[in-house]
């Protein structure tokens, strides 16, 4: 099995400091009614729930059926950076599965553990940080397999990666209910659990670097504190509203929108996203088809990944091009155009039950964009532009010359990925050698497609479009143009 090697490099390169929050020492075992509650002593409160939600095995510590009735105790732990746990707490749980343990103040990052009988883990769930004071209630994301299979992906991370906030937000955009539910039928069919989770670990690192570098790369100045605390605040958010029985999809768009907003102030524009997005997806896909040899055990879980990544692509690639609209000073009418075909993107991408179905809604996407599909109509991008029979041509002729980008990109991705995955199966996990220059491959050939695109705006302007028409329909272009490449 491949591991990163590099320990965080990627994030002080790209953001000046280390990512890391820093962890709490902690102190063994809980805490005695008379201990007192200020200084180093203080106590702070974590509440939550164990669920029966998710198809998960107890067998495989994935939660599932009669998880509430099988547990005995819940056990919050210090994850160490080794990947071990150091117990701060442990008690019981009442009939409708809630429970309540005092562990010290700023204890981070924590796992959240429902054990049996016997004390075998049988559920788990992941908590960036105690409450700040004493006092202070935090609460933890409901115990399910999908928190199981959250809280095993950044227990197997722990070993080589910082585990802060901004991880964490990683592991949660990419593992959603239908990858939880995937883990569970391949490790109920017999495939190990512990490959798998090391397979979608691995993912997910590889994928949050290139965003990293590919955020970096576009120019975004980002303040490492600020993102972090701000993606902290997101997370204790979505718990509070998963406690609370907030359907998760609704809960997790809230907590997306929040991330988006803290890396927008921090720079980093829609677009930007949309780009940095593609490559952390492309790279997610390409590490786990990479680390699991493809069987009937595991086919589940490689699709449920790469339909949780093109999810997010669609999410960035929608949002990207409606801002972008929005920014040029486009009619409303184009703006809803465009706004109404990403909205049909999600919707198509999130339906989708295969690969083909999902590369369907990327071509619906652009050819809705282009007017291809319907000869009579202008589409959002002839909307744009303008009726004139030379803005018509002009866009004909850019949306033609992205045809050869767009093979072009394939290619260079194509190149790039096999550097990346040949380098990261040989790097020595004991070593300090990083996996930049191999990462830095796959964000250079986005930038290149990018650049290729932009170079097309004098076609345009020759014909009488503005220079803010022109950049808006490059730049929408390029946005959509970038969602799921699969060149492996």
């Amino acid at each position: 099995m491949r591991t990163i090697s590099s320990k965080c490099s990627v994030l002080a390169l790209v953001i000046g400091v280390s990512m890391a929050l820093g962890c709490s020492s902690g102190s063994g075992g809980s805490s005695s009614e008379g201990e007192p509650q200020t200084g180093d002593g203080a106590l702070a409160i974590v509440n939550g729930h164990v669920t029966d939600e998710g198809s998960g095995s107890h067998d495989h510590s994935l939660a599932g059926e009669s998880t509430v009735a099988s547990t005995k105790t819940v056990r919050v732990s210090h994850l160490l950076e080794s990947g071990a746990l150091e117990s701060l707490a442990e008690t019981t749980i009442d009939a409708e599965g809630a429970f309540s343990a005092e562990v010290p103040v700023d204890a981070k990052p924590l796992i959240v553990q429902a054990l049996d009988g016997s004390g075998q883990v049988i559920g788990s769930a992941f908590l960036d940080a105690a409450g700040s004071a004493a006092g202070e209630i935090t609460v933890a994301a409901p115990i399910s397999t999908e928190s199981s299979v959250e809280a095993l992906v950044l227990i197997d991370l722990a070993a080589s990666v910082a585990v802060d906030a901004t991880v964490a937000t990683d592991v949660r955009a990419f593992v959603d209910a239908e990858l939880a539910a995937a883990v569970a039928a391949a490790a109920s069919a017999g495939a190990e659990t512990k490959a798998v989770v090391k397979a979608i670990a691995g993912a997910t690192l590889g994928a949050h670097h290139a965003e990293l570098r590919a955020l970096a790369a576009a120019g975004a100045n980002i303040d490492a504190g600020a993102l972090a605390s701000a993606e902290l605040e997101a997370a204790q958010t979505l718990n509070a509203a998963l406690d609370s029985e907030v359907p998760a999809g609704e809960a997790t768009a809230q907590f997306l929108a929040e991330v988006d907003a803290a890396l927008d102030a921090a720079g980093a524009a829609a677009d930007v996203r949309a780009q940095a997005q593609a490559a952390a997806s492309m790279t997610f896909r390409a590490d786990l088809s990479a680390a699991l040899d493809a069987s009937a055990d595991v086919e589940g879980v490689l699709f449920a990944c790469a339909h949780a990544a093109a999810q997010l692509e669609a999410r960035a690639t929608a949002q990207a091009t409606t801002e972008i609209a929005k920014m040029s000073g486009a009619a409303q009418a184009t703006v809803d155009a465009i706004a109404d075909a990403g909205a049909k993107l999600q919707a198509d991408v999130a339906a989708a039950a295969s690969m083909d179905a999902i590369m369907t809604a990327r071509t619906d996407f652009v050819t809705s964009l282009s007017g291809e599909a319907q000869p009579e109509a202008d589409g959002a991008l002839g909307l744009l532009v303008g009726t004139t029979a030379d803005a018509k041509a002009a866009l004909r002729a850019v949306l033609d010359a992205t045809v050869d980008l767009n093979v072009q990109l394939d290619a260079d991705l194509k190149a790039a990925l096999s550097a990346y995955l040949d380098a990261e199966a040989h790097a020595d996990a004991s070593a300090s050698a990083s996996l930049d220059a191999e990462l830095d491959g796959i964000v250079e050939a986005y930038a290149k497609f990018a650049a290729g695109i932009e170079a097309l705006a004098p076609t345009l302007t020759a014909a009488a479009v503005s220079d803010a028409q022109a950049g808006a329909v490059t730049q929408v272009l390029c946005s959509a143009q970038t969602m799921f490449h699969t060149p492996m």
